[in-house]
């Protein structure tokens, strides 16, 4: 489980970096530069999955796994250009990370019929792909994200609590609404920019203006390009928007703790025959009693 999620988290982080400088390029003239960078702000919200996944894969918490998982598949949604379908790669090994943790002899009885499950599974998609688009992967990878989740879940039943494990799905469930709204924020709080641009001492100076009727702008003698902007980001809208990252990544961090697989082997061997030893005990002095 730590291995595969560890995995899916180091390729989030890629695809985020990857993401941020597409977005952030920088204008040519003369588009003025952004005061709050496109893609500096998009890294960062596409980043944060992967640190839910690093808490949850460093705790061995299937549920945040499955938090990141869903937050991947979610994200790889938003862009109609479909750039963003690659995080649909770290949505799935993130689910098959909520659903891992075979015991080492069922990991080799099954290895080969992995293989070639995998194998059937890649070509399938690659068929549906090129006959239905390529915006057929998202349905495919929900399929996968759904398998991979209730696969953990049903792995996760015989060793926690029920009220446990109610506690961390609530928690996992409030995490992905914590960062949904947080990109829903950042996106949607936005306005429209009028700027001038004109030259200074050091080179061009971009100065904010009002816009006028029909979103227009009057330039002076002195002024080189003007122009309207909508769609900026807002500092109130990334504010509030860190909030809400900052509260889903502090949730994650509370719920995490010492997992359902954390405890070494060897003690863990030791605590069961303790509890035997003190089942037998009690039984033996009750028969004592009798």
């Amino acid at each position: 489980m730590r291995a595969i999620g560890l995995a899916g988290v180091a390729v989030n982080l890629v695809l985020a970096a990857i993401l941020s400088g597409i977005a952030g390029r920088p204008g040519s003239f003369p588009n003025p530069p952004e005061p709050i960078p496109r893609g500096l702000a998009l890294g960062v919200l596409y980043a944060l999955p992967a640190v839910i996944g690093a808490v949850g894969a460093m705790h061995e918490r299937r549920s945040l796994l499955a938090a990141a998982a869903v937050l991947c598949a979610i994200g790889s949604l938003l862009a109609f250009s479909g750039v963003t379908l690659i995080f649909l790669v770290p949505a799935v090994v993130l689910a098959a990370a909520t659903g891992a943790g075979a015991p080492p002899s069922a990991k080799r009885r099954v290895g080969w019929r992995a293989v070639v499950a995998l194998t059937l599974v890649a070509v399938a998609v690659v068929i549906a792909t090129l006959r239905l688009g390529v915006f057929v992967l998202p349905a495919l990878a929900l399929l996968v994200l759904g398998l991979g989740i209730g696969h953990g879940t049903q792995r996760s039943r015989p060793s926690r609590p029920m009220t446990s494990r109610l506690v961390e799905v609530a928690a996992a469930v409030l995490i992905v609404v914590l960062l949904v709204g947080a990109g829903v924020t950042l996106l949607s709080m936005t306005e429209t920019r009028c700027w001038t641009a004109e030259r200074g001492p050091t080179g061009v100076v971009y100065r904010d203006v009002p816009a006028g009727e029909h979103q227009t702008i009057h330039l002076g003698p002195g002024n080189l390009a003007g122009g309207c902007e909508s769609g900026a980001l807002t500092g109130s809208g990334a504010a509030i928007a860190s909030v809400l990252g900052l509260a889903a990544v502090g949730l994650a961090l509370v719920t995490g703790g010492p997992g359902e697989q954390s405890i070494p082997p060897t003690l863990r061997r030791r605590q069961h025959a303790a509890r035997e030893g003190s089942a037998q005990g009690e039984t033996l002095n009750r028969g004592a009693k009798e």
